[in-house]
């Protein structure tokens, strides 16, 4: 299973792109019988968002979005845990490239 942690050390083009091909890596090695669309809990999640590029930060938030109504159409008890704090991060995160000059605020 990849791993998503990047690199501390490394700066700029080449963390982002490290953390990128990670993502997409992770994406083409799901096993046959899995969905492509969604992001379940057991599959590997990046640990630093910083560091995907834009376009794998909305894959991965599009991925979150349909796992979400999967889970709140089948599961009895709502949504996951796990889906729900990972789709907050990743919104929160879009939400600081979009207005980065204001502080992040919670997302409801």
């Amino acid at each position: 299973m990849p791993s998503f942690s990047t690199d501390t050390a490394a700066h700029g083009e080449d963390r982002a792109e490290r953390a990128s091909v990670t993502l997409l890596a992770g994406r083409r090695r799901r096993s046959a019988g899995a969905n492509p669309l969604v992001l379940t809990p057991d599959d590997p999640f990046p640990d630093d968002l910083d560091g995907l590029d834009l376009v794998d930060l909305q894959v991965l938030h599009s991925r979150l979005c349909w796992q979400l109504d999967h889970e709140y159409l089948s599961l009895p008890g709502g949504a996951d845990p796990v889906t729900l704090d990972r789709h907050q991060d990743v919104t929160a995160e879009m939400t600081r490239r979009r207005w980065p000059s204001s502080p992040p605020r919670p997302v409801p």
